[in-house]
């Protein structure tokens, strides 16, 4: 028999197989490559292959005995003969391959029902096919703007996608991470496309709807059609970019500015030991940033000055707590617009507290004000403080201030214990808007 056949018997295909088998033990490594028209025939067959494959993907239990019926002759049409005696090792398998899939395929089709069975199978990665793996299957899945699914696929991969949805004008793409580049894009609410795979790389399936705010139910599934689904994991994570960069997404968001380089540490004398010595008064001067919208700040207060080893970490603190807040999707600044959220970071960083040790915190907006709390006895001038900013009897605590304008504020600080000392460590942030550029990078475990 100088050629192989695939056709419609079930003897024919069986025997078809056998006899592969042996020419491939007999081409050996040496032979030649597939000729032009050789080479045409084994395309036109595999995408004709292909385009069945993604037919049947598309199939369901609604798909009516007639639809059923017309794909399973579209798969009893199928066949590809070539004589593999003189042709080199590496392409004989390849040929083999092909013909061994469509042998069975056509013998896994056979009715409607083994055509479902078959879909179900195929789905579920269990068909006995190593060329078919399940990639991607999310079946009613809420897309809240836009979803992202990177998958690793290799040099002579062919992929099928589907996307099903009662959105109209959805855009989904398929990026090669490793080239930063688009390989295909399509638009729509119902898709079925097939794209083969042009080189090794992590590639990335992005579903957006017409509009980021736009909430919709999606099926979207995506099949390797051929090849073998590689089983490392891919790890996600967002790197800060430069505007202009590959899918970089502007992000707003708050960054903080330091006052002081290192804590303010003041000791302030108990209200018995400044009648002779020391001041039981400080006031300590903010200089606000420009852009600066609001002042956060950390306060320690004990009766042991030794230093601690949080002290001069606020700022570090305060950042993480913030990061791992959820950036994307919702803009960072548009989730930090709510009291609720400076709240629950300024709660989550707070100093260590000490029972006994607590003392009065004015706030000034007026250098007058604070000169008049520092340089005065108790009663004998009246001052003017921020009510609400201010602090009576504080232990150590998180807060913030709201600032208008670029300038100075002044807080003053006021033992109210009677024999004893305290000592307070003092850090203030500066609060201010920032556009910042991110975007994913995608590693191979």
């Amino acid at each position: 028999m100088n050629n192989i056949n695939v056709s419609r018997g079930l003897i024919g295909r069986l025997f078809m197989g056998l006899v592969l088998g042996l020419l491939l033990l007999s081409c050996g490594s040496s032979g030649r490559p597939l000729n032009e028209q050789e080479q045409a025939l084994y395309d036109e067959a595999l995408a004709e292959y292909d385009k069945v494959k993604a037919q049947i993907i598309a199939v369901n239990t609604s798909t009516s005995d007639a639809e059923l019926n017309k794909l399973i002759r579209q798969i009893r049409r199928l066949s590809y003969s070539q004589d593999l005696r003189e042709l080199n090792e590496e392409v004989s398998v390849k040929c083999n391959d092909l013909a061994l899939q469509i042998a069975n395929l056509q013998e896994s089709c056979t009715t409607p029902e083994a055509l479902l069975t078959y879909r179900q199978r195929l789905s579920e990665g269990t068909t006995g096919d190593l060329s078919e793996a399940m990639l991607i299957n999310k079946n009613e899945m809420l897309l809240e703007g836009l979803s992202r699914f990177p998958i690793y696929l290799l040099r002579g991969d062919s992929i099928q996608l589907s996307l099903k949805s009662e959105q109209e004008g959805l855009q989904l793409t398929v990026y090669n991470m490793d080239k930063e580049a688009s390989l295909a894009q399509w638009k729509g609410s119902r898709l079925t496309e097939s794209v083969a795979i042009p080189n090794s790389a992590i590639y990335m399936v992005e579903l957006s709807a017409p509009q980021s705010s736009a909430r919709t139910y999606v099926d979207l599934s995506v099949v390797l059609l051929r090849g073998e689904k590689d089983p490392r994991s891919i790890s996600e994570s967002w790197v800060e970019c430069q505007r202009g960069d590959f899918l970089a997404r502007q992000v707003e968001e708050i960054e903080t500015v330091p006052l002081f380089d290192e804590p303010r540490k003041v000791g302030l004398r108990s209200q018995l030991k400044a009648l002779f010595s020391g001041n039981k008064r400080v006031v300590i001067p903010l200089n606000v940033p420009s852009g600066v919208h609001e002042l956060v700040y950390s306060l320690r207060i004990s009766t042991n000055e030794q230093t601690q080893s949080g002290d001069g970490q606020f700022n570090e603190r305060f950042l993480s707590d913030y990061h791992q807040v959820k950036l994307f999707g919702l803009t960072a600044y548009e989730s930090t617009r709510s009291n609720d959220f400076i709240d629950k970071i300024l709660f989550n960083t707070r100093p260590p507290r000490e029972e006994d040790a607590f003392c009065n915190m004015y706030v000034f907006h007026s250098q007058r004000e604070a000169k008049k709390f520092q340089d005065t006895p108790d009663g004998a001038v009246k001052f003017n403080y921020d009510v609400d900013r201010s602090q009576m009897g504080t232990q150590s605590c998180n807060g913030r201030i709201p600032v208008k304008a670029k300038g100075s504020i002044y807080l003053g600080f006021e033992n109210a214990k009677v024999r004893y000392d305290n000592y307070i460590w003092l850090e203030v942030l500066g609060l201010r808007k920032a556009t910042k550029y991110y975007k994913l990078k995608y590693t191979l475990g």
